[in-house]
């Protein structure tokens, strides 16, 4: 298992209600319009709390890449291995979030888009939703290219 020792990772918040959450590796958001500039990455620290438009904040504690699933039912695609990433969720807001795994992507140096994966690993993210000052730590699991770097 490869566990990143890095001190920082890139991470795009959407906005965490109603949209996606990147995390770690090449991220941009999408311009609205030809005619509207993309905006640049932002580096975090691990550890480092974000907050979202929601006022949804995600801490990213670790991440690591794993080609054995550990399960011999939910097995890693071939040609493909998982990224899992150690999240923390806290609703900041006044009114309660919902949170979810497919919230949760990574793109590797090469622009590609990961996807969720089926995976039985011990404190999976599981979805709901978050009162006002709640948090909940979970791990999301997603599924890139054997050879794509993050």
């Amino acid at each position: 298992m490869k566990k990143y020792k890095k001190a920082i990772f890139s991470l795009g918040l959407a906005v965490l209600l109603g949209g996606g959450l990147a995390a770690c590796g090449s991220t941009t958001d999408a311009p609205s319009s030809s005619s509207e500039p993309k905006k640049e990455d932002t580096v975090y620290a691990f550890g480092e709390e974000v907050i979202g438009k929601s006022k949804m904040a995600v801490i990213v504690h670790s991440i690591e890449e794993t080609t054995d699933s550990g399960s011999d039912f939910a097995k890693i695609t071939e040609g493909k291995k998982h990224v899992i990433i150690d999240v923390t969720l806290t609703n900041n807001s006044d009114k309660e979030l919902p949170y979810n795994p497919f919230y949760f992507s990574v793109k590797s140096e090469a622009g590609i888009q990961s996807t969720i994966a089926l995976s039985l690993i011990d404190g999976t993210l599981q979805s709901g939703t978050l009162a006002p000052g709640d948090l909940v730590r979970g791990k999301v699991v997603l599924e890139i290219g054997a050879d794509e770097v993050l």
